[in-house]
Protein backbone atom coordinates (compact mmCIF):
# COMPACT_ATOMS: atom_id res chain seq x y z
CA UNK A 1 0.00 0.00 0.00
CA UNK A 2 1.09 3.56 -1.39
CA UNK A 3 -0.26 6.81 -0.68
CA UNK A 4 1.45 10.21 -1.61
CA UNK A 5 0.33 13.69 -0.74
CA UNK A 6 1.06 16.98 -1.88
CA UNK A 7 1.36 20.07 0.16
CA UNK A 8 1.49 23.68 -0.77
CA UNK A 9 1.36 27.01 1.53
CA UNK A 10 2.38 30.03 0.72
CA UNK A 11 2.71 32.23 3.83
CA UNK A 12 2.85 36.22 4.71
CA UNK A 13 2.45 37.10 8.44
CA UNK A 14 2.87 40.88 9.71
CA UNK A 15 3.88 40.33 13.55
CA UNK A 16 3.68 43.30 16.01
CA UNK A 17 5.64 43.50 18.67
CA UNK A 18 4.84 46.28 20.91
CA UNK A 19 7.52 45.68 24.09
CA UNK A 20 10.36 44.22 21.82
CA UNK A 21 11.90 46.65 19.55
CA UNK A 22 15.37 44.69 18.93
CA UNK A 23 16.26 44.23 15.30
CA UNK A 24 16.48 41.17 13.61
CA UNK A 25 19.77 39.54 12.80
CA UNK A 26 21.82 36.78 11.43
CA UNK A 27 24.09 34.67 13.27
CA UNK A 28 27.74 35.53 12.97
CA UNK A 29 31.13 35.30 14.52
CA UNK A 30 31.24 38.54 17.42
CA UNK A 31 34.97 38.84 16.53
CA UNK A 32 34.26 39.61 13.11
CA UNK A 33 33.69 43.36 11.46
CA UNK A 34 31.68 44.91 8.61
CA UNK A 35 31.79 47.81 6.91
CA UNK A 36 28.26 48.54 8.84
CA UNK A 37 30.41 47.74 12.40
CA UNK A 38 30.08 44.61 15.15
CA UNK A 39 27.19 42.56 13.92
CA UNK A 40 25.23 41.39 17.13
CA UNK A 41 25.34 37.64 17.74
CA UNK A 42 21.50 36.97 17.20
CA UNK A 43 19.06 34.91 15.43
CA UNK A 44 15.90 36.53 13.85
CA UNK A 45 14.46 33.22 13.45
CA UNK A 46 15.29 32.10 17.46
CA UNK A 47 14.03 35.31 18.58
CA UNK A 48 10.49 35.01 16.16
CA UNK A 49 10.01 31.48 17.00
CA UNK A 50 11.70 29.57 19.47
CA UNK A 51 12.24 26.24 19.58
CA UNK A 52 10.41 23.22 20.55
CA UNK A 53 12.26 21.18 22.94
CA UNK A 54 12.49 17.77 20.74
CA UNK A 55 12.54 15.23 23.53
CA UNK A 56 10.44 12.26 23.69
CA UNK A 57 8.04 13.82 26.27
CA UNK A 58 7.46 16.92 24.35
CA UNK A 59 6.62 14.85 20.94
CA UNK A 60 4.72 11.63 22.48
CA UNK A 61 1.56 12.68 21.00
CA UNK A 62 2.77 12.69 17.19
CA UNK A 63 4.97 9.44 17.86
CA UNK A 64 2.41 7.66 19.79
CA UNK A 65 5.23 6.89 22.36
CA UNK A 66 4.45 4.78 25.86
CA UNK A 67 5.68 5.37 29.34
CA UNK A 68 5.80 9.34 29.03
CA UNK A 69 4.57 11.97 31.77
CA UNK A 70 4.29 15.74 32.03
CA UNK A 71 4.82 16.04 35.68
CA UNK A 72 5.65 19.48 35.71
CA UNK A 73 2.01 19.84 34.63
CA UNK A 74 0.65 18.23 37.66
CA UNK A 75 0.49 14.58 35.62
CA UNK A 76 0.08 11.34 37.08
CA UNK A 77 1.21 8.47 35.37
CA UNK A 78 -1.36 6.59 33.32
CA UNK A 79 -2.74 3.48 34.67
CA UNK A 80 -0.97 0.90 31.92
CA UNK A 81 -3.88 -1.61 31.99
CA UNK A 82 -6.33 0.87 29.90
CA UNK A 83 -4.37 -0.33 27.02
CA UNK A 84 -4.75 1.40 23.25
CA UNK A 85 -2.31 0.45 19.72
CA UNK A 86 0.45 3.29 19.32
CA UNK A 87 -0.21 4.46 16.39
CA UNK A 88 -2.42 6.88 14.63
CA UNK A 89 -3.71 9.59 16.80
CA UNK A 90 -4.50 7.51 19.75
CA UNK A 91 -1.91 8.43 22.14
CA UNK A 92 -3.29 12.32 21.90
CA UNK A 93 -6.79 10.91 22.42
CA UNK A 94 -5.81 8.81 25.40
CA UNK A 95 -4.17 11.85 27.03
CA UNK A 96 -7.58 14.43 25.91
CA UNK A 97 -9.74 11.51 27.67
CA UNK A 98 -7.64 10.98 30.83
CA UNK A 99 -6.47 14.48 31.92
CA UNK A 100 -9.32 16.56 29.89
CA UNK A 101 -8.66 19.09 27.40
CA UNK A 102 -7.10 22.88 28.36
CA UNK A 103 -8.76 25.80 26.09
CA UNK A 104 -5.88 27.37 24.54
CA UNK A 105 -6.03 30.57 22.87
CA UNK A 106 -2.92 31.92 20.33
CA UNK A 107 -2.70 35.81 20.20
CA UNK A 108 -0.35 35.48 17.41
CA UNK A 109 0.02 32.57 14.94
CA UNK A 110 3.05 31.64 12.28
CA UNK A 111 2.33 30.40 9.12
CA UNK A 112 5.57 28.01 9.30
CA UNK A 113 4.57 26.35 12.11
CA UNK A 114 1.21 23.33 12.50
CA UNK A 115 -1.80 25.06 14.99
CA UNK A 116 -3.71 21.39 14.37
CA UNK A 117 -5.28 20.23 17.99
CA UNK A 118 -3.73 23.33 19.93
CA UNK A 119 -6.81 24.49 21.07
CA UNK A 120 -7.05 21.47 23.21
CA UNK A 121 -3.93 22.09 25.18
CA UNK A 122 -1.49 20.07 22.07
CA UNK A 123 1.55 22.38 22.02
CA UNK A 124 2.37 23.40 17.90
CA UNK A 125 4.60 22.07 16.00
CA UNK A 126 8.09 23.57 15.91
CA UNK A 127 9.71 25.45 13.22
CA UNK A 128 11.06 23.89 9.90
CA UNK A 129 14.08 26.06 10.18
CA UNK A 130 17.09 24.33 12.54
CA UNK A 131 18.32 27.82 14.65
CA UNK A 132 21.84 28.48 14.26
CA UNK A 133 23.65 27.74 17.56
CA UNK A 134 26.60 30.11 18.56
CA UNK A 135 29.15 28.93 20.86
CA UNK A 136 30.06 30.15 24.48
CA UNK A 137 33.34 29.22 26.27
CA UNK A 138 35.74 28.19 23.90
CA UNK A 139 36.78 24.22 24.43
CA UNK A 140 34.54 21.04 25.79
CA UNK A 141 31.43 20.93 27.83
CA UNK A 142 29.08 19.14 28.56
CA UNK A 143 26.92 17.62 31.15
CA UNK A 144 25.41 13.57 32.33
CA UNK A 145 22.48 12.67 34.72
CA UNK A 146 21.07 10.16 36.01
CA UNK A 147 17.52 9.31 37.53
CA UNK A 148 15.85 6.77 39.09
CA UNK A 149 12.61 5.34 40.04
CA UNK A 150 11.61 2.18 42.50
CA UNK A 151 8.77 0.82 43.53
CA UNK A 152 10.00 0.19 47.19
CA UNK A 153 8.78 4.51 47.15
CA UNK A 154 5.05 3.48 45.49
CA UNK A 155 2.50 2.80 47.03
CA UNK A 156 -0.25 0.03 46.26
CA UNK A 157 -3.51 0.91 44.30
CA UNK A 158 -6.82 0.53 46.26
CA UNK A 159 -7.96 -1.87 43.60
CA UNK A 160 -4.92 -3.64 43.71
CA UNK A 161 -5.10 -7.39 44.98
CA UNK A 162 -1.74 -8.33 47.11
CA UNK A 163 1.76 -6.33 47.38
CA UNK A 164 3.14 -3.78 45.22
CA UNK A 165 4.91 -6.07 42.69
CA UNK A 166 8.61 -5.04 41.23
CA UNK A 167 9.23 -2.33 39.11
CA UNK A 168 12.06 0.48 38.44
CA UNK A 169 12.90 2.97 36.03
CA UNK A 170 16.34 4.39 34.76
CA UNK A 171 16.72 7.05 32.89
CA UNK A 172 20.48 8.91 32.03
CA UNK A 173 22.09 10.97 29.26
CA UNK A 174 24.43 13.34 28.71
CA UNK A 175 24.87 16.36 26.61
CA UNK A 176 28.35 18.28 25.28
CA UNK A 177 29.27 21.33 22.99
CA UNK A 178 32.27 21.75 20.99
CA UNK A 179 33.67 23.79 18.81
CA UNK A 180 35.85 21.44 16.17
CA UNK A 181 37.21 23.78 13.83
CA UNK A 182 37.27 27.93 13.12
CA UNK A 183 33.68 29.24 12.53
CA UNK A 184 32.14 25.61 13.26
CA UNK A 185 29.72 24.45 16.83
CA UNK A 186 28.59 21.38 17.23
CA UNK A 187 25.98 19.93 20.15
CA UNK A 188 24.83 16.53 21.24
CA UNK A 189 22.46 15.43 23.64
CA UNK A 190 21.33 11.50 23.98
CA UNK A 191 19.54 9.75 26.46
CA UNK A 192 18.13 6.09 27.28
CA UNK A 193 15.09 5.07 29.51
CA UNK A 194 14.78 1.72 31.04
CA UNK A 195 11.34 0.64 32.00
CA UNK A 196 10.47 -2.12 33.91
CA UNK A 197 8.01 -3.21 35.73
CA UNK A 198 4.13 -4.52 36.22
CA UNK A 199 0.65 -3.76 35.03
CA UNK A 200 -2.24 -4.59 37.38
CA UNK A 201 -5.82 -5.13 36.22
CA UNK A 202 -8.82 -6.85 36.19
CA UNK A 203 -9.98 -9.90 33.49
CA UNK A 204 -12.36 -12.33 33.40
CA UNK A 205 -11.03 -16.34 33.05
CA UNK A 206 -12.84 -19.46 33.05
CA UNK A 207 -13.70 -21.11 35.75
CA UNK A 208 -11.69 -24.84 37.17
CA UNK A 209 -15.06 -26.68 35.72
CA UNK A 210 -14.57 -24.87 32.04
CA UNK A 211 -11.12 -25.52 31.19
CA UNK A 212 -11.39 -29.10 30.04
CA UNK A 213 -11.99 -28.80 26.13
CA UNK A 214 -15.57 -30.81 25.36
CA UNK A 215 -15.00 -30.88 21.88
CA UNK A 216 -13.70 -34.65 19.88
CA UNK A 217 -11.99 -34.20 17.44
CA UNK A 218 -8.43 -34.05 17.43
CA UNK A 219 -7.89 -30.75 15.80
CA UNK A 220 -10.61 -28.74 17.20
CA UNK A 221 -10.10 -29.90 20.79
CA UNK A 222 -6.40 -28.71 20.41
CA UNK A 223 -7.69 -25.41 18.99
CA UNK A 224 -9.82 -24.91 22.17
CA UNK A 225 -7.42 -25.86 24.68
CA UNK A 226 -4.76 -23.68 23.47
CA UNK A 227 -7.42 -20.68 23.85
CA UNK A 228 -8.05 -21.78 27.08
CA UNK A 229 -4.49 -21.60 27.98
CA UNK A 230 -4.28 -18.16 27.36
CA UNK A 231 -6.37 -16.99 30.53
CA UNK A 232 -4.01 -17.27 33.64
CA UNK A 233 -4.72 -20.72 35.07
CA UNK A 234 -5.41 -19.57 38.62
CA UNK A 235 -8.06 -19.13 40.54
CA UNK A 236 -10.62 -15.43 40.66
CA UNK A 237 -9.83 -13.65 43.34
CA UNK A 238 -12.36 -10.70 42.87
CA UNK A 239 -15.60 -12.29 42.80
CA UNK A 240 -17.06 -9.52 44.49
CA UNK A 241 -17.15 -7.96 41.34
CA UNK A 242 -17.89 -10.82 39.19
CA UNK A 243 -17.74 -14.57 39.40
CA UNK A 244 -14.71 -14.88 36.61
CA UNK A 245 -13.35 -11.61 38.13
CA UNK A 246 -9.15 -11.98 38.25
CA UNK A 247 -6.99 -9.47 39.31
CA UNK A 248 -3.35 -10.06 38.11
CA UNK A 249 -0.25 -8.58 37.36
CA UNK A 250 1.94 -8.93 34.09
CA UNK A 251 5.17 -7.43 33.41
CA UNK A 252 6.08 -4.90 30.68
CA UNK A 253 8.86 -3.46 29.33
CA UNK A 254 9.62 -0.20 27.72
CA UNK A 255 13.06 1.45 26.06
CA UNK A 256 13.28 4.36 25.12
CA UNK A 257 16.00 5.86 23.27
CA UNK A 258 16.83 9.80 22.06
CA UNK A 259 19.52 11.48 19.99
CA UNK A 260 19.93 14.95 18.31
CA UNK A 261 22.73 16.24 17.00
CA UNK A 262 23.30 19.94 15.23
CA UNK A 263 26.82 21.69 13.70
CA UNK A 264 26.42 25.07 12.60
CA UNK A 265 29.02 26.62 10.35
CA UNK A 266 29.80 30.19 9.81
CA UNK A 267 30.30 30.52 6.07
CA UNK A 268 31.14 34.71 6.23
CA UNK A 269 30.04 37.23 8.67
CA UNK A 270 25.98 37.46 7.55
CA UNK A 271 26.30 33.69 6.50
CA UNK A 272 25.74 30.78 8.35
CA UNK A 273 24.81 26.92 7.41
CA UNK A 274 23.22 24.28 10.06
CA UNK A 275 22.57 20.55 10.13
CA UNK A 276 20.47 18.95 12.28
CA UNK A 277 19.25 15.01 13.13
CA UNK A 278 17.07 13.98 15.66
CA UNK A 279 16.33 10.26 16.46
CA UNK A 280 13.69 8.96 18.79
CA UNK A 281 12.85 4.67 18.88
CA UNK A 282 10.83 3.27 21.25
CA UNK A 283 10.77 -0.61 21.91
CA UNK A 284 7.14 -1.65 24.09
CA UNK A 285 7.47 -5.42 24.93
CA UNK A 286 3.66 -4.83 25.98
CA UNK A 287 1.94 -6.64 29.23
CA UNK A 288 -0.60 -9.66 28.63
CA UNK A 289 -2.62 -9.75 31.23
CA UNK A 290 -4.27 -12.67 28.65
CA UNK A 291 -1.78 -13.96 26.65
CA UNK A 292 -1.80 -12.61 23.43
CA UNK A 293 -4.18 -9.68 24.20
CA UNK A 294 -1.60 -6.50 23.48
CA UNK A 295 0.74 -6.12 20.62
CA UNK A 296 4.52 -5.34 21.00
CA UNK A 297 5.10 -1.88 19.13
CA UNK A 298 8.22 -0.67 17.63
CA UNK A 299 8.46 3.07 16.81
CA UNK A 300 11.25 4.96 15.13
CA UNK A 301 11.75 8.51 14.36
CA UNK A 302 13.87 9.90 12.01
CA UNK A 303 13.99 14.12 11.60
CA UNK A 304 16.65 16.00 9.36
CA UNK A 305 17.32 19.60 8.71
CA UNK A 306 19.68 21.69 6.32
CA UNK A 307 19.05 25.52 6.62
CA UNK A 308 21.04 28.27 5.46
CA UNK A 309 20.68 31.99 6.66
CA UNK A 310 21.73 34.92 5.35
CA UNK A 311 21.62 38.22 6.85
CA UNK A 312 21.14 41.28 4.07
CA UNK A 313 21.63 44.07 6.54
CA UNK A 314 20.91 44.45 10.30
CA UNK A 315 16.78 44.14 9.86
CA UNK A 316 16.78 42.03 6.84
CA UNK A 317 17.11 37.93 6.93
CA UNK A 318 16.59 34.93 4.43
CA UNK A 319 16.41 31.59 5.51
CA UNK A 320 15.81 28.08 3.50
CA UNK A 321 15.72 24.51 4.49
CA UNK A 322 15.53 21.00 3.32
CA UNK A 323 14.08 18.49 5.65
CA UNK A 324 13.42 15.41 5.70
CA UNK A 325 11.44 13.17 8.32
CA UNK A 326 10.80 9.48 8.37
CA UNK A 327 8.44 7.55 11.18
CA UNK A 328 8.50 3.99 11.24
CA UNK A 329 5.72 2.19 13.26
CA UNK A 330 5.22 -1.91 13.76
CA UNK A 331 2.85 -3.61 15.79
CA UNK A 332 2.64 -7.34 16.15
CA UNK A 333 1.33 -9.57 18.23
CA UNK A 334 3.04 -11.68 21.06
CA UNK A 335 4.33 -14.94 20.23
CA UNK A 336 2.30 -17.57 20.96
CA UNK A 337 -1.12 -15.45 20.52
CA UNK A 338 -4.61 -17.62 19.76
CA UNK A 339 -6.88 -16.64 17.78
CA UNK A 340 -9.42 -13.43 18.63
CA UNK A 341 -12.36 -14.79 19.71
CA UNK A 342 -15.08 -13.20 21.49
CA UNK A 343 -17.09 -15.50 24.16
CA UNK A 344 -19.75 -13.99 26.05
CA UNK A 345 -18.54 -14.39 29.97
CA UNK A 346 -14.65 -13.93 29.28
CA UNK A 347 -12.42 -11.57 28.25
CA UNK A 348 -11.31 -10.64 24.85
CA UNK A 349 -9.07 -13.27 23.17
CA UNK A 350 -6.37 -12.30 20.68
CA UNK A 351 -4.90 -9.14 19.67
CA UNK A 352 -7.37 -6.95 17.75
CA UNK A 353 -8.44 -7.80 14.12
CA UNK A 354 -6.47 -4.89 12.59
CA UNK A 355 -2.74 -5.94 14.02
CA UNK A 356 -0.37 -6.13 12.85
CA UNK A 357 0.30 -3.01 11.93
CA UNK A 358 3.90 -2.43 9.31
CA UNK A 359 3.21 1.28 8.03
CA UNK A 360 6.01 4.09 7.17
CA UNK A 361 5.69 7.64 6.58
CA UNK A 362 8.07 9.74 5.05
CA UNK A 363 8.03 13.55 4.70
CA UNK A 364 9.98 15.46 2.72
CA UNK A 365 9.96 19.10 3.55
CA UNK A 366 11.06 22.14 1.20
CA UNK A 367 10.62 25.81 2.93
CA UNK A 368 11.98 29.74 2.58
CA UNK A 369 11.64 32.96 4.05
CA UNK A 370 12.20 36.39 4.32
CA UNK A 371 11.93 38.46 7.73
CA UNK A 372 12.17 42.07 7.48
CA UNK A 373 11.99 44.13 11.17
CA UNK A 374 10.58 48.17 11.05
CA UNK A 375 10.48 49.45 14.48
CA UNK A 376 7.45 47.38 16.40
CA UNK A 377 6.64 45.15 13.34
CA UNK A 378 8.14 41.71 11.99
CA UNK A 379 7.10 41.46 8.42
CA UNK A 380 7.80 37.45 7.12
CA UNK A 381 6.90 35.85 3.71
CA UNK A 382 7.79 32.80 2.69
CA UNK A 383 6.30 29.53 1.11
CA UNK A 384 6.77 25.55 2.14
CA UNK A 385 5.98 22.49 0.71
CA UNK A 386 5.41 19.13 2.01
CA UNK A 387 5.43 15.71 0.12
CA UNK A 388 3.90 12.92 2.60
CA UNK A 389 4.48 9.16 1.56
CA UNK A 390 2.55 6.53 3.24
CA UNK A 391 4.42 3.06 2.64
CA UNK A 392 3.38 -0.59 4.60
CA UNK A 393 0.59 -3.09 5.24
CA UNK A 394 -2.20 -2.96 7.83
CA UNK A 395 -5.07 -5.36 7.89
CA UNK A 396 -8.49 -4.35 7.56
CA UNK A 397 -11.12 -5.25 10.09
Amino acid sequence: MINRLLVLSIVFALASAAQNTSQPQAVVDSSTKTAGGPQPDTNPAAEMEPAVPETPAASRTALNLAGQTDTGRGEARRNENVQFNLVDTNAARELNRRIGVTATLFEEFSGERGYFGTEFGNAPRGPIHAVAQRAGAKGFHGNIFWNHNNSVFSARSFFQVGSVRPARTNQYGAAFGIQPWRGAFFTFNGSQEKNRGNVNGNVLIPLPSERTPLATDPATRALVQKSIDAFPNVLPNRRDIAERALNTNAPQTINTDSATGQLTQQLRANQTLSARYVFTGQDVQAFQLIRGSNPNTVNKSHSARLSWNRALDARTVLTATLGFERQRTILSPAPDSPITTAVIGYSLLGPTPTIPINRTQNRFRYAASAARQHNRHAFIAGFSTTRLQYNGTEDEA
